[in-house]
């Protein structure tokens, strides 16, 4: 396990505090069991087992459950690799546990990952990282069909969900663009489709930022299905980071996304989402408006 670990972290440019946590946990727990735990938990991903099964851990061990999970997700990793077509195409979509490790820590102080319950598409082979951007196959959950530049998706139809990591990496249209030829060409389609449900689609957000904000730019890309309000800002954390929940006058003003969200928040500005779809062609974004 521990060569596993060596490999996996070195594979995938894990945060080296990250792993030394990982390190000294795995020393505490190759001989309480876990093995079984991780076994079971490739096997069935079932995430509520293996949350009462790493809980039950933590409590003997005195390890944090997030420490834990992240743990888990690493030594799952070994058999998923064996199954793979592209291994250098799973090693960046491995890439995502660091991401969700620094956010652990940014957020909790913790090296570990909270977002346990997104991992089961990762093992069961839905989820691509191809270049800045990842993608997931999974079912259109649509309530109607919809139709952007000529295509149309329809409900219970297979589609690629686009989700955007926390990678830091640039996000510029030429990194998006770049993004998408990759997929277009992995996903071997005569057009690109991805639906994409974000806060960062809400349009209200994007007028709350300066122009040449390659977030506002972001949008562009996509065909606007639909924008709903919610009840709260429940993507705050990653705007604000542990500041989060604060009252909306005492929120961070340290970058331009901050000052201009809590600018937004101050006037009485509603949170929300938005919901779109792209469809690129090899060459062109045919949604891009």
């Amino acid at each position: 396990m521990e060569e596993w670990l060596t490999q996996f972290c070195a594979q995938t440019n894990f945060p080296q505090p990250a792993q030394t946590a990982l390190v000294c946990a795995l020393a505490q727990v190759k001989v309480r069991g876990f093995a079984g735990i991780v076994a079971d938990y490739w096997a069935r991903r079932d995430t509520a087992a293996t949350q009462n099964a790493l809980t039950a851990l933590a409590a003997e061990t005195g390890i944090h459950l997030y420490t834990l999970w992240l743990l888990t997700l690493v030594m799952a990793a070994k058999p998923a690799l064996d199954r793979v077509k592209s291994p250098q195409v799973f090693w960046a979509t491995c890439q995502d546990l660091g991401y969700k490790a620094r956010e652990c820590w940014a957020l909790h102080g913790v090296w570990g990952t909270f977002v346990a319950h997104w991992y089961p598409i990762l093992y069961a082979g839905e989820l691509f990282k191809l270049g800045r951007m990842e993608y997931q196959m999974s079912t259109c959950r649509l309530d109607a069909p919809v139709t952007a530049a000529g295509v149309t998706v329809r409900p219970g139809e297979t589609v690629l969900q686009l989700h955007i990591p926390s990678s830091g990496e640039p996000f510029t249209l030429e990194a998006r663009m770049d993004s998408y030829r990759q997929a277009w060409q992995f996903f071997h389609r005569e057009k690109l489709v991805c639906l994409c449900s974000s806060w960062l689609l809400y349009p209200p957000y994007g007028q709350a930022l300066p122009q040449g904000s390659h977030v506002r730019d972001f949008a562009r890309d996509f065909t606007l299905l639909r924008q709903t309000q919610t009840p709260d800002f429940a993507d705050g954390w990653r705007v604000f980071g542990r500041d989060w929940q604060r009252p909306v006058e005492e929120l961070p003003e340290n970058t331009t996304m901050q000052r201009g969200l809590k600018a937004y928040f101050c006037r009485g500005g509603m949170p929300g989402i938005g919901q779109g779809m792209l469809v690129f062609d090899g060459q062109r974004l045919l949604t891009r408006n």
